[in-house]
């Protein structure tokens, strides 16, 4: 397996703790919803369906990344301990 970029230095030190409280975390459900808009649209739905699911997708992006940062600095010095940085 061939791994491409780079992960901050904090992250691969720290294991799973560091990476959930890492911002890089956003980029996941990032793209995850985008994978999900594509398909959707892809799709041959009802358009008020189509519409539901695009909105309940963006709006839970969007609620998880204004939660995880607002948390993110509790995050971070709760498992500061765990992490050596």
């Amino acid at each position: 397996m061939m791994m491409f970029g780079i992960a901050p230095a904090r992250v691969v030190e720290g294991g799973f703790w560091a990476y959930v409280t890492d911002p890089i975390f956003l980029l996941e459900p990032l793209l995850f919803s985008t994978a999900i808009i594509h398909w959707v649209h892809h799709q041959n739905m009802a358009p008020r369906f189509e519409r539901l699911i695009l909105a309940t997708t963006i709006s839970g992006v969007v609620l998880f990344m204004v939660a995880f940062a607002l948390l993110l600095p509790n995050l971070q010095s709760a498992v500061a301990p765990l992490i050596a940085f």
